[in-house]
């Protein structure tokens, strides 16, 4: 573990520690643990703690990715280039994973068989950020989600549908991209997405999460999350739940 760098978070919240004693091999204690860090304003305490996420969990290539961002916004471009081969290497290395699995998936003008068909060939197709060109990205998630409007798939009926950021960042528009996700997924309640303030699918959702306003609206949520979490200890400890 990582000692030189002191952590106001780990000093101030005992049970998080204690987390990590539990279960040190949790990478998502690791980014819950950065995000109370960003919170607390100590950007070199939450770096070390996405730097030990990805040593527990090197197939991560959000983690990667999270790290190569930061260090290319602190203007440091050889450690920024460091972690984006990594993040190259491992979407590559999952893609090909996945066409070894199901080889039909990259076959985006058809659908998948089955729903894991679908689900592997949708997240394909989100790796593809990682090494390959926005065009050819872009083709391939227009060529996807025209088999999906043939086939009736209700996604873009719900203008709240998450899918749609998702879809506006494929085509680089990411204006709208913003506006989706300030106007429908930042307003719901944040106990339906307890894993929304540790900016999942960093490698795609990077220019969402640079905005400054998702940005402040993510830390208050990671500020509210470390306050839910101790409430919720505090009910386990209730008599109500000794008998569980």
């Amino acid at each position: 573990m990582f000692t030189s760098i002191t952590s106001a978070w780990t000093k101030r919240a005992p049970p998080c520690k204690r987390s990590l004693e539990l279960a040190p091999g949790n990478p998502n204690i690791y980014g819950a643990m950065a995000a109370l860090e960003v919170a607390a304003d100590n950007l070199p305490a939450a770096l070390d703690w996405e730097r030990q996420a990805s040593q527990v969990d090197r197939q991560d290539h959000e983690l990667a990715a999270a790290i190569a961002r930061e260090m290319y916004h602190l203007r440091l471009p050889e450690e920024g280039d460091y972690w984006l081969a990594r993040v190259q290497a491992l979407a590559r290395e999952a893609y090909d994973f996945l066409l070894s699995v199901r080889p039909e998936i990259n076959q985006y003008d058809q659908i998948a068989p089955g729903i894991e068909g679908l689900i592997m060939q949708w997240a394909s197709i989100g790796l593809m950020t990682g090494f390959e060109t926005f065009e050819n990205r872009q083709a391939a998630w227009n060529r996807f989600t025209s088999q999906l409007d043939a086939l009736g798939f209700p996604w873009r009926q719900d203008p709240a549908d998450r899918n749609h950021t998702w879809n506006f960042l494929m085509n680089g528009e990411v204006e709208q991209a913003i506006d989706h996700y300030l106007k429908y997924e930042l307003t719901e309640p944040l106990a339906g997405n307890l894993n929304r303030h540790r900016k999942p699918l960093y490698a795609l959702y990077a220019p969402v999460y640079e905005d400054p306003r998702v940005a402040a609206k993510l830390i208050e949520d990671a500020e509210r999350y470390a306050q839910v979490r101790e409430e919720v200890r505090e009910m386990l400890a209730g008599e109500e739940w000794s008998g569980r």
